[in-house]
C-alpha cells in the first residue's frame, strides 16, 4: 500500500465538512507537512485516524513529531501493531 496515497485519503477525511479545500496534498515522502494546507487541529485528528489504522497505542503516538511525510511513515513503521493491506482496509478502520 501507497502510504503517500493513504495520507492524502486520511487528509481529505480530515478536511471534510470544512468551509476551506485542501488544494495541496503530499505528492511524496520527503514533503514537509508544513507546505501543506493543514492546521493544527487537521493534524491531530491525522495522526490520531493513522494510530487507529495502525493499532499504535495512545501513549506512544503522543511522541510522534513528524517534519515530513517520511517522518509518520516511519514513526508508523515501528510501532504498529497492525498491517492493512489496502486503503480500504486501512479506511475501515477510521471511527
Amino acid at each position: 500500500m501507497d502510504f503517500v496515497e493513504l495520507f492524502n485519503q486520511i487528509a481529505t477525511i480530515v478536511k471534510t465538512g470544512k468551509s476551506r479545500k485542501c488544494n495541496i496534498y503530499a505528492t511524496g515522502e520527503l514533503d514537509r507537512l508544513s507546505d501543506l494546507e493543514l492546521d493544527s487541529l487537521d493534524y491531530i485528528m491525522l495522526f490520531v485516524y493513522l494510530a487507529d489504522i495502525y493499532n499504535i497505542p495512545e501513549q506512544i503516538a503522543k511522541q510522534l513529531e513528524p517534519k515530513t511525510v517520511r517522518d509518520i511513515k516511519d514513526f508508523v513503521a515501528l510501532h504498529k501493531t497492525r498491517d492493512p493491506q489496502t486503503i480500504e482496509e486501512a479506511i475501515s478502520y477510521v471511527g
